[in-house]
This record gives C-alpha cells, structure tokens and sequence, in this order.
C-alpha cells in the first residue's frame, strides 16, 4: 500500500462520524419543525382592550345652572336610593325670590277664603291644615306658623270689616226707627186734628142755621170757617209730612237691603282680581319652586357613588358640570371591548357564527386566574372614536361580551378564589377567529407586505 492511502487517525474517523450524525439530527429537527409549522393547527383570536360596564351605563349627576355647594350628603362607595339628595346647592337669588313668591300665594290664598266668606256671609275659619298640604304638594314645604300670623292678619281684617258693616247697619237701623217714631206721631196728629176738624165742621153747620134764624152775626160765622179751613190744612200739612216720612222709610230699608248686597258685590269683584292675581302668582311659583327643588341634586337611580368630584362646601359646581356618577344597583354587567377596524370582520364573522369570546381578567394574577368564557352579545355597525382615549381620534368598533354567573362560578372554582365582575375593572378580551398553521403565523405578515409594497408607484 502506498503512502498516498494512509488511513486517517481514529481521531479524525470519529469525528467525521459525529459530524455526520450532528448534520442528519439537525435535518431531522428542521424537517419534523418544518411538518410541525405546516401542519399543526394554531387557535387564531382578535385580542381587545376591555373595560367591565353596567348594562344601565354610569348615570352621572350634574346640575343645569350650576351653583355653590351648600352641603355634601354623600361620598364615594355609598350606596343611595332614587331621589335620595345627594348635594345641595346655594343660590339666595332662587331662594328669595321662590320665598318671596310663597309669601305672595299664602297671602292671596288667605284673601280668597276671607272674600269667599264676606260674599257669602259666613264665618270665616280658614283652613290651615289644608293649605298648608297644598303648597307642600306644589313642590316646597309648608310653613304652618307662618301661615298662622298670616292667618290672624287676614281674621283681624274680616273682623274689622264686619264691625264696619254692622255699625253702618246699625246707623241706618236708628235712621228707620227714627222715621218710623215719626211716622206713628203723624198718624197721631192727624187723627187728632181729622177728630178736631170734623167737630169744627159740626159746629159750622149748627151756626150756619143759627145764622140763618139770625141768632148769630157773620163774623161769628167767619170765625168758625176759618177754624175748619186751619184744621184743614193741618191734616194736609200732617199728611204731606207723613209722605215725606214713608219715602225716608222706604230710602232707609233699600239703603239697608242695599249695603249687604254691597259689600257681597264688593268682596265678589275683588275676589276675581284676587283670583287672577293667584293664577299669574302660581305660574310664576311654579318655575320658581322647580329651581328651588333643583337645587337638591338627587339621585336619578339607585345604586353606588362614584367619582365624587364635589369635595368641600362653598366650591362652584359649573353648568352641567359632572359631579359624580351612580352605577346603578342589580344592573347586569358586560365587557365592553374595543375592537381594531382591521379586525372587525373576523369579530362579525364570529358573532355570526359561535359567539364564543373569552375574557382575561387583569385585576387578578394572570398565572392563577383562568379565562372566563363569554358570549360575544353586540358588535357595533360603524366605528367610533373618544377624544379622551390615550390614542385620540383613533378609531374602534365597539363589542359587548357577556359573562353568565355559571361561566364565572366555573372559573372561580379553578382560580380557587371568587372571581368578581365590578364597574371599570380592566379585561383583555379574546375572541377566536379559528385556527392557522404557525407558517402563516410567520409568513401571512410578510406576505401582506409584499403584496402592498408591490401595488405601491
């Protein structure tokens, strides 16, 4: 054997043995990875940024005008009642100007009734009990001690009218009692003076006999004309007397009749001004009283206080300023996902499908916490943006996904702790679109580009 064909060391055979063994296993490795990235299915999902909310929404509390906080009722975690007051506000302008109004009513109220009793002619006894639940009905609270001192006010000047009434009563009732003295004097002094005349008369007709047999002289005769012509005119006189007597009498009683129907009239013509004034007063009280009500910030729902903002008595609140928010109680709550616009058919083809979603919640340790699974429940029709997202003017669809009790139960049990959904808790949302091998996984991105890259001049 020549030199040319000197066999290789030991060394140097074994090493070109592990060399070919390393190559093989690594072809291997690369053709079983290769089958593997071709082959082996891969669940494909869109991922979105989620954010638990109640079906109801947050109802949030602000004020139309705005005001000065005059008291805080409430702070953040309370739970509230609907129409439980929450703040109250402070505005003297709205305060005196419905007080002033009030006062107005209450008065004009209590002038009607007093008229309504002189028109009539009854006792006038107001009610004060009744109208004090009317005002509290019209929306503010009835003042009973105030309604009193108005009350006496308005007793006092039906008393004093009365005693007016009565006393001009009485005065003409002199006056008739009066005339009729009169009259009944006249009556007598006629009666006497006819029984005078018709003895002058006899005595007339005995002389004129006597006269005619010439027993007594013309002037005797004369005399006795005279005393029956004066007897005469003294029953006239009388009479006349007691006509004028009979008109003053029946003037008096019409004056009587006269100033009852009077002051009825009267008290009848100013309760319809009284009246009117009450209709304008109301429909300026009622304005009045609804900003004074307004004033109390209450609460629209029941539920839990959050995002409290009003903080210290005396600081402004602006006009539909929010001053905080209620999650309003027993409300069901969803995950509210953002979706990207490039994802959105995969999501409508899913929600058309399956409807299958699964929520990771981040508010608990991601290694111990499983997914809790969802049903993808709405899936907005156009997208939409909010100016006050980390990305403004970016675009997202919204979707909601649904989370049953019995979903949340199973996951507690694996979690071993109690999974709680509660408003504004953070979730990454992941609906499955189906399954890709990892060489699309790997090489669909590159491809897109490279089909966009070449559409480009």
């Amino acid at each position: 054997m020549s030199a040319d064909h000197t066999p290789s060391p030991p060394w140097q055979q074994e090493m070109r043995r592990a060399l070919r063994a390393g190559l093989c296993g690594t072809l291997l490795g690369i053709l079983a990875l290769s089958a593997w990235a071709a082959l082996a299915p891969l669940a494909a999902a869109v991922v979105a940024e989620g954010t638990v909310k109640s079906v109801g929404n947050r109802k949030t509390v602000q004020h139309a005008e705005g005001g000065i906080v005059a008291a805080i009722h409430v702070k953040d975690g309370d739970r509230v009642v609907q129409g439980q007051p929450l703040i109250t506000l402070a505005d003297e302008r709205v305060a005196a100007g419905a007080q002033a109004l009030r006062e107005q009513w209450m008065m004009s109220m209590l002038k009607a009734q007093r008229l309504e009793a002189e028109t009539a002619g009854n006792r006038f006894a107001p009610d004060l009990k009744a109208l004090d639940e009317r005002i509290a009905a019209s929306g503010e609270m009835g003042d009973l001690p105030q309604w009193t001192v108005l009350a006496q006010r308005e007793q006092g000047l039906f008393v004093a009218r009365a005693h007016q009434q009565a006393e001009q009563a009485r005065w003409l009732s002199e006056q008739l009692s009066q005339i009729q003295r009169e009259i009944a004097t006249q009556g007598e002094l006629i009666a006497t003076t006819e029984s005078a005349s018709k003895l002058a008369q006899s005595d007339l007709a005995a002389n004129e006999k006597l006269k005619a047999d010439g027993f007594i002289s013309d002037a005797r005769l004369s005399e006795l004309q005279r005393v029956v012509v004066d007897y005469r005119a003294r029953v006239q006189a009388s009479q006349g007397q007691m006509a004028q007597a009979r008109q003053k009498e029946a003037d008096i009683r019409l004056k009587l009749s006269a100033q009852k129907t009077e002051f009825a009239r009267a008290a009848a013509d100013e309760l319809k001004d009284v009246t009117a004034q009450l209709a304008q007063i109301e429909q300026a009280l009622r304005p009045a009283l609804d900003a004074q009500t307004r004033q109390r910030l209450v609460a629209p729902v029941a539920g839990e206080v959050v995002d409290l903002k009003a903080h210290t008595v005396g600081a402004a609140i602006g006009p539909r300023e929010p001053v905080m928010d209620i999650v309003p109680t027993g409300s069901e709550l969803i995950i509210e996902a953002r979706i990207a616009p490039a994802d959105i058919r995969d999501v409508q083809r899913v929600q058309a499908n399956t409807g299958v979603a699964h929520v990771m919640l981040t508010a608990y340790r991601a290694r111990a916490t499983p997914q809790v699974e969802g049903l993808l429940s709405y899936v907005g029709a156009d997208r939409v943006t909010d100016p006050r997202s980390a990305n403004p003017g970016a675009p997202y669809y919204v979707a909601h996904v649904t989370v049953s009790q019995e979903a949340l139960q199973a996951a507690s049990k694996l979690a071993g702790q109690p999974l709680v959904l509660s408003p504004g808790m953070q979730a990454e949302v992941f609906i499955p679109t189906g399954e890709r091998s990892a060489w699309r996984y790997l090489f669909d991105p590159v491809l897109d580009g490279i089909r966009r890259s070449m559409r480009e001049r």
